[in-house]
């Protein structure tokens, strides 16, 4: 081979080589790379605050009022990271639960991460306080989530709702949880049973049509 062709070659088989090997190096990088929980966002618009956190999978639908029936609310609740209904403590139960007999436990429990809420407020009749700009007029009111909460053991915090109805209202939940099993509910486990019930907590009024409230109301 003559010098000038045997140059040529081992320029050229260096190039190639220096080529594929990026080429590999890139593509496991990729396929190794975590690929990280987003919530899921759109540009819809809630009265003003937009790219809302929106979608995810059905976790909790429950309906909650307070004790005279005067407040109304549906709430569906949608977990934001995958769903596991796997046991936290093993397969099987032991003699305590049936003779170790083997289940997956309900999302409701054993789901713990982000959560956004959708749903309805209705008023029998207007309600507030002496401040005339704190006044909620009758009416239904739907809600979206602005800031993601938590999702723990069947309890619920920090979650913050801006509804839009007859005036625009900031709500929060600082803390609520799904209430006792009812009716045909009970003596059965979560993961035996729709997961639909009560929800019972504290909502909180923030701010009605962008002026600051301090109200709050006890539903169960």
């Amino acid at each position: 081979m003559k010098p000038t062709t045997f140059l040529k070659y081992s320029v050229s088989l260096l190039v190639l080589t220096v080529v594929t090997t990026l080429v590999v190096a890139c593509g496991n990088k990729n396929e190794s790379a975590p690929q990280p929980v987003v919530i899921q966002q759109n540009n819809n618009c809630l009265n003003g605050v937009c790219n809302v956190p929106v979608g995810g999978t059905n976790l909790f639908q429950g309906e909650s009022q307070d004790w005279y029936g005067l407040v109304r609310f549906t709430w569906t609740f949608l977990a934001q990271n995958a769903i596991s209904t796997v046991n936290p403590y093993g397969t099987s139960y032991g003699s305590i639960y049936g003779g170790g007999t083997n289940y997956t436990v309900s999302p409701i429990v054993s789901y713990y991460g982000p959560v956004i809420a959708t749903g309805t407020m209705s008023l029998a009749q207007a309600s507030g306080g002496l401040n005339g700009s704190c006044q909620l007029p009758a009416g239904t009111y739907t809600f979206g989530t602005v800031t993601p909460g938590q999702w723990a053991s069947a309890i619920v915090s920090g979650l913050r709702l801006q509804a839009s109805g007859p005036v625009a209202v900031t709500l929060s939940v600082p803390q609520a949880m799904v209430g006792a099993k009812t009716g045909s509910q009970l003596g059965q486990y979560w993961n035996e049973i729709p997961a639909t019930g009560r929800i019972f907590g504290t909502v909180n009024v923030e701010t009605i049509n962008g002026y600051p409230c301090n109200m709050s109301v006890l539903v169960q």
